[in-house]
């Protein structure tokens, strides 16, 4: 995935490994949150769940059909980010792809002025939010490896600055 965000990103190596988490795939979700078939079975699974707890009293039977229908959210939720990634991919066109890459390595395809001009005019970021997104959209324009690897340092640098939390949890056991 990072390899994919480098290219896409137009940097010529990973970014850095670092594991995105916290709404690391959250364009994809809420592109497929708004599907009739996942919405009818959260409602259908709200609606159970809400007719237990008037009722207060369950038995084995009910706890096993809501758990029967949390699953089955679940399993729609990841059915269809599947169907929307695979979509995706079919819909990738690599020598589009090339055409990009050798157009941004020949300095042609900056990102628009008017793109940037309505970044910064956005008044609802953060002036942090504004140079990170400034950072990550930069193109390659010089084929220099040194070049690359300060863009790609100034890029990781931003992010940092944006959110400076430390990856990883407690250390597990005692120690």
């Amino acid at each position: 995935q990072l390899k994919n965000f480098g290219e896409i990103a137009g940097f010529k190596w990973s970014l850095f490994a670092h594991r995105f988490r916290y709404g690391g795939g959250t364009i994809l979700n809420e592109s497929v949150e708004q599907d009739p078939e996942l919405r009818k079975a959260i409602q259908k699974r709200d609606a159970f769940s809400r007719r237990l707890q008037r009722r207060r009293k369950t038995t084995g039977r009910d706890s096993d059909q809501l758990a029967k229908l949390k699953r089955q959210v679940t399993n729609t939720r990841n059915r269809l980010l599947y169907a929307l990634r695979q979509r995706v991919r079919e819909e990738f066109d690599e020598e589009q792809a090339v055409l990009d890459i050798e157009r941004q390595l020949a300095g042609t395809s900056h990102p628009d002025e008017e793109a940037k001009e309505q970044i910064q005019a956005t008044e609802h970021l953060l002036p942090q939010q504004t140079s990170l997104i400034g950072k990550l959209m930069t193109w390659p324009t010089s084929l220099s490896v040194e070049d690359e690897w300060r863009r790609r340092n100034e890029a990781t640098e931003a992010v940092l600055l944006y959110c400076d939390v430390l990856e990883g949890g407690p250390r597990r056991g005692r120690r």
